[in-house]
């Protein structure tokens, strides 16, 4: 669409702009979205747009009255304009140029995961340079996973062992120091706060500037919220959170980010989860059949409530007895369920998946009639999403 566009506007009002005016330059999406389809454009005469005049890519209007010559002008010699708009893109914008530097604390089988493995395939897709860096814990497949993907991945620990306390900070300190001079980012994104907003605040002191932070839970599991404030207010340029609900927890208001939304100084909005490349949306409608199978596809641990899915499914069975349940996933609680399995005498009824690449999931909630998700505390729940998605 913008594409077909003879010249775009870009017009804006400094008064409204404020602050924001005097850097806006390469933050401004549309004039971005032209350049890149070598749309020649007319803009508000702003110190930071200099450089369409500069590439002579575009005209900047004072006035009102001005745009009609401009686009007159512009037509007259359209071929001139629009190459030279390539080049600006080329040489300004284009994302090769910009290294993203994601921080994550683990990079394990969870929602989390695959949700950052969705951002990177994303912004390696557009052309940015991507470096993962993952503090302590990490699976051999999950780091394989994000290389495939398009990322550099650089895992802090090499044991994947959890440092904590002051030798934990002085760690983080010296392996963010590291990173951030070999790859030199120009935009961290903080996935989770933990450990204890320590990464933000040790990448700020650092003297990285562009921030963005990800909160991938409610404000519920926070003690005080002071912390988080003055995160929001001093560190960051973006607080993001995945559902409006849980912003609300922290902020007292909510925003839905799209393309259009203003961005000031500091922001805090969110930007819900998405279901991960390959998961198609099942349009017809399912209905039971006989054995009903209840599926989980989690990971088994206490705060996922995975204690409490066979004791529940033994209930069920009471009731129907030719039940199935079909587990997806692995834990530190299998081996405790299994033991449950046989107390319950239900052994033969339940099926132990184990832990299933991404790409298979499909498979196996196509074979589930009702999937469980008893969780004790979840910031969005990807696996409801895949569920619903699979009918």
């Amino acid at each position: 669409l913008v594409a077909s566009a003879d010249v775009g506007i870009a017009l804006y009002s400094e008064k409204e702009l404020g602050y924001r005016a005097t850097y806006m330059g390469l933050a401004a999406g549309k004039i971005g979205n032209y350049l890149k389809c070598g749309v020649p454009i007319i803009a508000t005469k702003l110190l930071s747009l200099s450089y369409i005049e500069t590439y002579q890519c575009g005209i900047l209007v004072e006035k009102e009255k001005d745009i009609a010559s401009a686009i007159n002008k512009i037509l007259s010699n359209r071929d001139m304009y629009s190459k030279n708009a390539h080049r600006c893109y080329r040489e300004l914008w284009h994302p090769e140029l910009m290294t993203i530097l994601i921080c994550i604390p683990c990079l394990m089988t969870g929602g989390t995961e695959i949700q950052t493995l969705n951002l990177v395939q994303a912004l390696v897709a557009e052309g940015y340079r991507v470096v993962t860096t993952c503090y302590f814990e990490y699976s051999d497949d999950m780091v394989v996973r994000f290389q495939k993907a398009g990322s550099e991945v650089v895992c802090l620990s090499p044991t994947g062992a959890r440092v904590n306390g002051w030798r934990g900070i002085l760690f983080l300190y010296k392996g963010l120091r590291r990173v951030l001079k070999q790859y030199k980012p120009n935009v961290a994104h903080v996935q989770y706060m933990a450990p204890g907003a320590i990464p933000i605040l040790l990448l700020r002191w650092l003297g990285v500037r562009q921030i963005i932070t990800t909160a991938h839970t409610a404000a519920d599991i926070y003690p005080n919220l002071r912390l988080v404030h003055f995160i929001q207010r001093h560190c960051v340029r973006a607080f993001t959170c995945i559902t409006e609900l849980a912003e609300r927890s922290f902020f007292g208001a909510s925003r839905l980010y799209n393309e259009n939304t203003p961005l000031s100084k500091r922001n805090h909005f969110t930007i819900y989860n998405a279901l991960p490349p390959g998961f198609s949306i099942v349009r017809e409608n399912r209905s039971f059949v006989r054995p009903i199978t209840i599926g989980v596809v989690s990971r088994l641990e206490e705060i996922k409530g995975m204690d409490w899915v066979v004791p529940a499914f033994a209930q069920v069975k009471k009731r129907y007895p030719d039940t199935r349940l079909v587990i997806v996933g692995d834990g530190s609680l299998r081996v405790k369920m299994q033991r449950q399995a046989q107390e319950f005498d239900c052994t033969e009824y339940v099926e132990w998946a184990g832990r299933q690449p991404q790409e298979r999931l499909t498979e196996w909630y196509r074979r589930m009639d009702i999937v469980l998700m008893p969780s004790r505390s979840e910031g969005f729940g990807l696996t409801a999403i895949e569920a619903m998605a699979n009918g």
